[in-house]
């Protein structure tokens, strides 16, 4: 099993996801947080739908974040017609790829250098942000880099090759952002 090691941790990290997570408990940080649902009073406890398909554009020049082209949500997995031959990323609620899933799929095919990019994994169900233990990764995205705060804040960790059953007791429900690029 792989353990991923903590990487670019700050002292001012814990200070800071204290604030971001006081703020966004009383809603004082909406102005910062992208457009999208609400942020509620309290953070739920797992991700409401089984299972759900994402579609990724590929990230622009100059931008940071790779754009939303559709979702999909279902009780069963086989409903989302996930095309194998695009699909990029499936994280999964429990080790050991176990529980409600979220894939993402590109629009424009497999990874490339360019990569595809999500600023916050709870853009459309926050329980996502404190629910991901393991994933898989598919189609020439062999390097992923974790971040404990939505748009690529916080701690972050890179790497390469391969899906992990278990991301490590640091990172176990604690990722709320990632990149993706081969």
């Amino acid at each position: 099993m792989k353990t991923p090691l903590r990487n670019s941790i700050s002292l001012v990290f814990g200070a800071t996801a204290m604030l971001a997570t006081a703020l966004t408990t009383t809603g004082a940080a909406a102005s910062t947080a992208p457009p999208g649902p609400t942020p509620t009073a309290t953070t739920p406890s797992s991700p409401a739908a089984g299972h759900c398909r994402v579609v990724l554009d590929r990230i622009r020049p100059g931008e940071k974040f790779s754009r939303v082209v559709s979702r999909t949500c279902s009780a069963d997995r086989a409903d989302l017609g996930i095309n194998a031959e695009t699909a990029l990323m499936t994280w999964y609620q429990h080790a050991s790829y176990d529980g409600a899933s979220m894939t993402y799929t590109g629009l424009y095919g497999p990874c490339d250098k360019a990569g595809y990019g999500v600023r916050d994994v709870g853009y459309y169900d926050r329980a996502w942000r404190y629910s991901i233990s393991s994933f898989r990764v598919h189609n020439n995205c062999h390097w992923t880099q974790w971040y404990t705060a939505v748009n690529y804040g916080g701690s972050d960790v890179k790497y390469g090759h391969g899906s992990y059953a278990y991301v490590g007791d640091f990172w176990n429900d604690r990722i709320q952002s990632f990149l993706m690029h081969a």
